[in-house]
């Protein structure tokens, strides 16, 4: 097995196998439907639009066994308040095989001596519900930190048509009342083929811009057509029918650009009071965790549903 760190774009035949590699994965899409997603020959444009990305890569004579890739990103608290540095791993995925865990290993390894060489010991990752092992299962040994679970968010794909049940991963606590970390920094114009839209405003309660990930990534469903979906990126809102009405605006012009939904994230203690005011609108819920180490725990996180 050889581990590879790319930062740039994979070279022919290595990007070829990337391809081959993700084609192997997909992913629920409601109660009865498929996915898959495709970063395309390039692979890193979609991360490179978060930062200075490096990919991992783990091969066996040409075969991908693994991949897991590691973006410096800055956390702004509490409004601006505090800076921490975090360095955001994404995008692992294993095989499965009797190497699985020796992969494991010597992607996270890799991750870590990089960390640790920039000075920095912060890292998070995003893991969707119904992931079948938590990172909390795989760190905390082998030199690996143990990343435990320090909040958790609701990604929402919003669409025209009736509402359902929004209820059963909401909270009745006030946002207000946490800490709050916003994961910042990125340019949308590296990923977006639309031109990001600025929407609404901090002065008006709520405010937005939405943009697309087609530059570096694209959604497949299981008959080969593309998923079209807008994102809702720095999204924030102070007043609740102030955000749903941005939400509104954003469904509506992603619509006009040929889009057929809009995602967008919110820490799960802020849904329930917005998703009561979307209650007309065909919402697909999908819980998910933060994990990490060298964070504090128990804080409302924002993160780009652009950038998952």
């Amino acid at each position: 097995m050889k581990l590879h760190r790319i930062t740039d774009c994979p070279e022919a035949a290595l990007g070829a196998a990337l391809e081959v590699f993700e084609r192997q994965f997909r992913y629920p899409l409601g109660r009865s439907g498929y996915f898959r997603i495709s970063h395309g020959p390039a692979y890193l444009t979609f991360f490179q639009a978060m930062g200075p990305a490096a990919l991992w890569l783990a091969d066996q004579e040409g075969t991908v066994l693994g991949t897991l890739v590691s973006v410096p990103r800055c956390l702004e608290v509490n409004g601006g308040g505090e800076s921490l540095p975090a360095h955001y791993l994404c995008d692992l995925k294993i095989w499965p095989g009797p190497a699985r865990g020796r992969v494991l290993a010597a992607l996270m390894s890799g991750v870590r001596e990089e960390i640790e060489a920039s000075g920095g010991r912060a890292a998070f990752g995003i893991v969707m519900g119904g992931t079948a092992r938590q990172p909390s299962d795989y760190t905390g040994r082998l030199g690996i930190p143990r990343f435990e679970n320090l909040g958790h968010i609701l990604v929402l794909r919003i669409s025209p048509g009736g509402g359902g049940s929004l209820w059963e991963y909401t909270t009745s606590n006030n946002p207000q009342e946490h800490h709050r970390a916003r994961v910042t920094g990125g340019t949308s114009a590296l990923r977006s083929l639309m031109e990001p839209l600025l929407l609404g405003s901090e002065a008006a309660g709520a405010s937005a811009l939405l943009e697309d990930t087609r530059r570096g990534k694209r959604l497949w469903l299981e008959d080969g057509t593309e998923m079209l979906s807008g994102h809702l990126s720095g999204f924030r809102f102070s007043d609740p029918a102030a955000g749903a009405r941005v939400i509104r605006q954003g469904l509506e012009q992603a619509m006009a650009a040929g889009l057929s939904a809009v995602f967008v994230s919110v820490p799960s203690s802020a849904g329930a009071a917005l998703l009561e005011e979307l209650a007309d609108l065909h919402i697909g819920i999908s819980p998910a965790e933060v994990y990490g180490c060298g964070l504090p725990r128990g804080m409302d996180w924002w993160v780009d549903t652009a950038e998952i």
